[in-house]
C-alpha cells in the first residue's frame, strides 16, 4: 500500500471559484470565493499531508494568490505555493511537476494532484508519475487515466483515502 505524503491542489475551480466576470483573483475583489467543501477537506487533510497549491499564475497575479489564501484563511493549510512565475514553466509541462517533486523532495508516487482541468492538471501530473483526483461535473469520464474522479470537494477526503488504500 502506498501512503501519500503530499497533495497538490490546482487553484481555479478547485480551491477557488473562478467568477466569469473576473477570471483572475484580486485582493480587492469581493468575487473571490472558496469552492464548497474546501475548508472542511483541508482541515482534515493538512494534518496528515503536505498540502500545496499549483497554479499557472504569472507576474502580479502570482503574488495575489498568497494574499487571497490569507484573506480567506486557507493559508494555514498550505506549506508551499507553486506558480508558473516561480517554477519557470506551466502545467502541464513535465518540468512544472518535476520541479514540485524536487522542491518537496518526494517521489511522484507519494504525491496526489487534485484539479479540475483534465489536460493541465491530470494529464500533466500523470505524465510525471503522480496519482490524480479529477474534480469534474462532466458526464464523460470514460477513457481517462485519472485515478479517482469526484464531482465535489466534499468527496475529497474519501477520494484520498481510496487512493491510499490501493496498491500502485
Amino acid at each position: 500500500m502506498v501512503m501519500s505524503r503530499a497533495i497538490i491542489f490546482d487553484w481555479g475551480n478547485t480551491l477557488m471559484r473562478e467568477i466569469p466576470i473576473q477570471r483572475r483573483p484580486s485582493v480587492h475583489s469581493p468575487l473571490v470565493e472558496m469552492m464548497p467543501g474546501v475548508a472542511e477537506a483541508l482541515e482534515e487533510l493538512h494534518q496528515r499531508y503536505i498540502c500545496c497549491v499549483a497554479s499557472n499564475a504569472r507576474g502580479p497575479e502570482a503574488t495575489t494568490l498568497g494574499i487571497v489564501l490569507e484573506r480567506t484563511g486557507l493559508d494555514r493549510y498550505f506549506q508551499r505555493l507553486f506558480t508558473a512565475h516561480t517554477m519557470g514553466s506551466e502545467k502541464p509541462s513535465p518540468e512544472f511537476f518535476d520541479g514540485i517533486l524536487q522542491e518537496l523532495e518526494i517521489a511522484a508516487i507519494d504525491c496526489i494532484m487534485v484539479g479540475d482541468d483534465y489536460w493541465r492538471d491530470i494529464s500533466g501530473a500523470k505524465a510525471a508519475g503522480m496519482r490524480t483526483i479529477w474534480l469534474t461535473s462532466s458526464p464523460i469520464t470514460e477513457g481517462t487515466d485519472a485515478d479517482v474522479i469526484i464531482d465535489s470537494m466534499q468527496q475529497l477526503v474519501d477520494a484520498v483515502a481510496t487512493l491510499d488504500s490501493q496498491n500502485p
